[in-house]
């Protein structure tokens, strides 16, 4: 089994300086990182998969990856749980 990814933006979990999101009872999100989801709910509701993979390539650029490299790790990102249709 691979690394444990955010299933909205595709972060590893590990990265996540706040170990992941928070659920209404206070405990980690097993799925979302503390960027995408706190308190049981999504940061950005109305995002889409597109919108997000330009949020996350813009970000990744911002940390001094190329463009392309940065499409590249984002091209799954429809694909995660959050964009698969209704929860």
């Amino acid at each position: 089994m691979g690394k444990l990814v955010c299933q909205s933006c595709g972060m590893p979990l590990s990265k996540d300086p706040k170990l992941g999101g928070l659920e209404k009872d206070g405990a980690h999100s097993q799925k979302y990182c503390s960027l995408c989801y706190d308190d049981g709910e999504f940061l950005q509701p109305d995002i889409t998969a597109t919108s997000m993979q330009h949020l996350v390539i813009h970000a990744l650029q911002r940390q001094g990856w190329p463009k392309a490299i940065a499409w590249l790790a984002t091209r799954r990102i429809p694909k995660l749980e959050r964009w698969k249709g209704p929860r």
